[in-house]
């Protein structure tokens, strides 16, 4: 005889499974297909909360077709709906791929009109940062304001604070001084006393790392700007020991584009050379393109 369930249990079932799984990572994938096959046998409804699990293990799988798929079913299907917690979720899960999170950013936010919360905004910054691109990691922390929301907890200072001082490092223009110490402005009156001991010592390291660059910036090397424990294990963490003002971030977007473009050539170039060895050896049978 089946098991009967109510609806409330079988969601409840279900979207603890998926959590466990996620939990898990990769080598629970299997248990998690074997737990989506038999729901489709069930006529109990999975809603946008069981399935956010589910979508996070996809995408640190990388199946991200299937992410696409699932996300696309539930926008479209009447009385579900996605959150912020969702659009974190998957963010945090992207890691530092700042292309994939633009684009699950774009479906969430911009085309299904989404609101993201504090938490949304830090952790794409965070991802951005975490590829070595600061310029855009600081941007998106000052978007956080247009959106109305504040700007001055420690968390968010924090993370401000060491995008700008890659940025203004990099270039000593007078527009990133300017930013660096509006930022620095705004560090100055966070109250530590909300924060973690943890938290509270890398914020007051940055500040004095900034007013250092501000006053003597020749006598900070790249590896000194770099605080917080994500900035140095992402991107930036292998980069060269650059010098104040010589402008490597275009440097350092360019090589990377360089890297990623890299795969698609060589395959390109592997399938020419395969066609060419398959013409030589069979010219009648093979059709040359």
């Amino acid at each position: 005889m089946p098991l009967q369930f109510s609806e409330l249990n079988y969601q409840c079932m279900i979207g603890a499974a998926f959590r466990v799984c996620a939990e898990v990572g990769e080598q629970a994938l299997p248990w998690a297909e074997e737990i989506l096959s038999w729901c489709k046998k069930q006529t109990h409804t999975i809603t946008a909360f069981e399935y956010g699990p589910l979508l996070v293990l996809f995408e640190q799988c990388r199946q991200r077709d299937r992410v696409d798929r699932l996300l696309f079913k539930i926008i479209q299907t009447k009385g579900q709906s996605l959150n912020e917690v969702h659009l974190g979720s998957l963010i945090n899960a992207a890691g530092s791929d700042w292309k994939r999170v633009e684009t699950i950013w774009d479906l969430l936010v911009n085309q299904s009109s989404l609101k993201p919360n504090i938490i949304c905004y830090r952790a794409r910054s965070k991802a951005h940062l975490l590829a070595g691109r600061p310029a855009t990691a600081a941007k998106i922390i000052r978007d956080i304001g247009a959106a109305g929301m504040p700007t001055d907890s420690a968390r968010t200072v924090t993370t401000h604070l060491q995008a700008m001082l890659i940025v203004s490092h990099a270039e000593l223009t007078k527009a990133n001084k300017r930013q660096l110490k509006k930022c620095l402005s705004v560090a100055g009156d966070v109250d530590l006393s909300e924060a973690g001991k943890g938290l509270a010592a890398k914020l007051k390291q940055l500040i004095k790392v900034a007013e250092k660059l501000l006053s003597n910036p020749s006598s900070l090397r790249f590896a000194d700007l770099l605080v917080l424990q994500f900035a140095q294990e992402g991107a930036m963490g292998s980069w060269p020991q650059y010098a104040a003002g010589s402008k490597y971030l275009a440097k350092e977007e360019s090589e990377r584009e360089k890297v990623r473009a890299f795969p698609c050539r060589r395959l390109r170039f592997l399938i020419r050379c395969k066609a060419v060895s398959d013409w030589k050896r069979h010219p009648a049978k093979t059709t040359r393109t």
